[in-house]
């Protein structure tokens, strides 16, 4: 079976804020649902944060919210699944939109 071939951008995008990182995924998903834009693998790294998952409870955190804060770790609570994830400098991160509407309908309701 043969696959046709779809044109894909990758980014690299260096180090970028979770929550602008999280706005622009949301815009590139909005844009693919839409059928404009192409496929599109965002490559990156973040300033320290952590992000907590629907699975996520504050018992996972070794810290309060505010400690890390006080430290310069950026918390923040994500509609994607999983618990606790800590992202930062040095931490290469892939995000993708691709064309699948339906996949990515449910993808955005994540995001």
């Amino acid at each position: 079976m043969e696959q046709a071939q779809r044109e894909v951008s990758a980014r690299w995008l260096g180090r970028v804020a979770y929550d602008d990182a999280h706005l622009l995924q949301r815009q590139l998903v909005a844009e693919r649902i839409e059928g404009r834009g192409i496929d599109t693998l965002l490559a990156l790294e973040h300033d320290p944060v952590l992000t907590l998952g629907r699975n996520a409870s504050p018992d996972h955190l070794h810290l309060t919210e505010a400690e890390y804060i006080a430290r310069g770790i950026a918390v923040r609570h994500v509609e994607r699944g999983g618990e606790v994830t800590y992202h930062g400098p040095g931490h290469l991160v892939v995000y993708r939109s691709e064309e699948h509407t339906s996949e990515l309908q449910s993808h955005l309701n994540l995001v």
